[in-house]
């Protein structure tokens, strides 16, 4: 799970998620039937196989854009092989005048994708002499389970891929007051830092998100 995610919150969130949920990793589904009003699944775990009864089915296999429903090959705006509207580095579109911006260009399917790229999006509009690329860089991104993860940057085994010098520490939040107050021993604050430059590379959080 969260295989995206720094590996120390990759090990951690399975490890807190399991005490509620029952799951079953590295399992495939091989059938799904109905039985009256129950769903049966027939599983397959490092080669032993198993039924599951349920009472709904949730199946998460992503997001699709809605570019057909909005029929943007009507006013010749061109879309990728996922459905995702093309735009070039100052979010125009191949036609004139017309911009894209959000979950429709594929990007980052996050809401702070959005707000980066409107900013954007309003200058490269109304300044057209003065256009900026978008600068992705240090993309925050949230998912709000429990526990709650967090993060922005490069991950650990990220920078070392990059062979960025780093230092790298990590801070437990029952060591302050608040994660004391709500008996939280599971949750942790961890932050890379680049030697060269001395600035934040990789915050990362698995618990609480202050404010939320």
């Amino acid at each position: 799970m969260l295989r995206a995610e720094d590996d120390d919150v990759a090990r951690r969130f399975p490890e807190v998620f399991q005490r509620k949920i029952n799951m079953l990793l590295n399992t495939q589904i091989s059938r799904a039937d109905s039985r009256g009003d129950e769903i049966v699944l027939r599983l397959s775990t490092n080669g032993n196989t198993s039924e599951v009864v349920a009472d709904g089915l949730l199946v998460t296999t992503g997001r699709v854009p809605n570019t057909d429903g909005l029929n943007v090959a009507a006013a010749g705006v061109k879309v990728d092989e996922r459905g995702y509207v093309k735009t070039g580095e100052f979010l125009e579109t191949n036609v004139p005048g017309v911009w894209a911006l959000g979950d429709i260009v594929g990007k980052y399917l996050l809401k702070h994708s959005a707000n980066l790229e409107a900013s954007y999006a309003g200058n490269n509009i109304f300044n057209p002499e003065s256009k900026f690329n978008v600068d992705y860089n240090a993309m925050p991104h949230a998912i709000f389970a429990s526990p709650q993860v967090s993060g922005v940057g490069l991950t650990e085994s990220e920078s070392k891929t990059k062979g960025t010098d780093y230092s790298v520490a990590s801070y437990d939040y029952y060591n302050n007051a608040y994660g004391s107050s709500i008996e939280d021993r599971d949750g942790f604050v961890k932050v890379l830092v680049e030697r060269r430059s001395g600035g934040f590379w990789e915050p990362t959080s698995l618990g609480p998100m202050p404010g939320c």
